[in-house]
């Protein structure tokens, strides 16, 4: 496995329905919105402009690739800063594509964007929010939960790890 930068102008669609399964319940199909694509396309175009020495910032965020030993994309995820807390890394859009699931691969790629996070910033802690089915994954990846955020109907778990 192959943890990079996502600079693949030509696997744009590929990172895009991986990273849309971050967005989706696991009865749904991968459906790319508008919004969703302009947000990704403009974390993309940072992504391709970062020096090897760049620094974590809230936005845009940055994109990273999982790849497997013959290069196709199986994960994806993004980081930037917690906009909210002080020295905060935030992990966004965590995704494995669905025939790679269960293979030990998600802790394999939290682990690797913690690494990331340790070498291009400052920050003290990660954070990350997530419906109810995905705490006990992120527990199991070391991080915490911190509380319960309320929004309409919905819940979001959130999640903390001192790094």
């Amino acid at each position: 496995m192959k943890f990079e930068l996502f600079t693949g102008q030509e696997e744009f669609e590929d990172y895009l329905c991986v990273a849309a399964l971050s967005v989706i319940s696991d009865n749904e199909e991968v459906h790319i919105t508008k919004k969703f694509r302009e947000e990704i396309s403009l974390a993309f175009k940072y992504t391709q402009s970062l020096r090897k020495n760049y620094r974590l910032k809230y936005a845009p965020w940055v994109l990273y690739a999982l790849r497997d030993d013959q290069g196709d994309i199986v994960g994806s995820i993004a980081l930037g800063r917690e906009n909210h807390l002080f020295k905060a890394g935030q992990l966004e859009y965590v995704a494995i594509r669905r025939d790679q699931q269960k293979k030990g691969l998600g802790k394999f790629l939290i682990c690797s964007a913690i690494n990331e996070v340790k070498q291009h910033s400052d920050y003290r802690h990660i954070t990350l929010t997530t419906d109810k089915n995905g705490v006990a994954f992120y527990e199991k990846c070391g991080l915490t939960l911190a509380g319960i955020l309320k929004f309409g109907k919905r819940n979001r778990y959130f999640l903390t790890k001192k790094i």
